[in-house]
């Protein structure tokens, strides 16, 4: 999506989206490697923290005008069930 930006304006925005985008799976890859609970569920919490930042930084795309809602809906909806897939996790951990 961020393809579409433009470059001179969107630089830091673009930056952002995609190391966020990498650091959520990135979390949970670390969670699994956890021994212990409490250390697997705040990898997890870090996770979602992840998701609520490209959320974030998703709304402001649509703010500034850089992508539309038609473009940012099926991200959002798909981050949607990853949070709900990670909260699941974590109270089977709890």
């Amino acid at each position: 999506m961020t393809k579409i930006f433009p470059e001179d304006e969107a630089l830091e925005l673009i930056s952002g989206i995609r190391k966020i985008t990498i650091s959520i799976p990135s979390k949970i890859a670390e969670a699994c490697t956890k021994a212990n609970k409490n250390e697997m569920l705040l990898a997890l919490e870090k996770s979602i923290g992840s998701i609520c930042r490209l959320e974030t930084q998703l709304y402001l795309c649509n703010d500034l005008g850089f992508a539309s809602k038609k473009n940012t809906m099926p991200i959002f909806k798909e981050l949607k069930i990853i949070k709900k897939m990670i909260l699941g996790f974590c109270k089977q951990l709890d």
